[in-house]
Formats: C-alpha cells, structure tokens, sequence
C-alpha cells in the first residue's frame, strides 16, 4: 500500500499533465507502482476531464496540509 503523500503527490502530478515517466521519476516510485495509483484513482481518465474540474481539482489538493511524518493531517 502507498502511502498518502505518493498518492497526492501523484495525483497531483497527474491532474497537472506530467507523464507516468515524469512522475516515475520525481516521486521515487517504479513507474508501475504509478501506473497502479493513477488506475486506482477516480482520474484514470485524465483527457475526459474538463480544464476547469482539473484546476478545481488541483486547488482542492493544494488545500492538504502533511504532517512532518507525511501523514495528511486533513484526511
């Protein structure tokens, strides 16, 4: 299991339009373990979203905060 702050820091790096490869590699992540979050994620299908829902999206996400642990302390 991933822990929260790879799967946002992945789906954050998805919404925003960088590739599986990309975000390979500034998460440390295999580039399956990536493929396997973003499958798993409710945005698999990141084309069919419109513009406006990614950066409403992505806004929501800049609203999480992290403890020093990498805990999301927000849920």
């Amino acid at each position: 299991m991933h822990s929260d702050k790879a799967k946002y820091c992945t789906y954050v790096l998805w919404l925003s339009g960088c590739s599986k490869q990309t975000i390979a590699c500034w998460t440390g992540l295999a580039e399956s373990q990536v493929r396997g979050i973003i499958y798993r994620s409710p945005w698999h299908d990141r084309s069919a979203i419109p513009g406006d829902v990614r950066q409403r999206l992505l806004d929501d996400y800049r609203a999480v905060r992290f403890n020093e642990d990498g805990t999301s302390l927000d849920g």
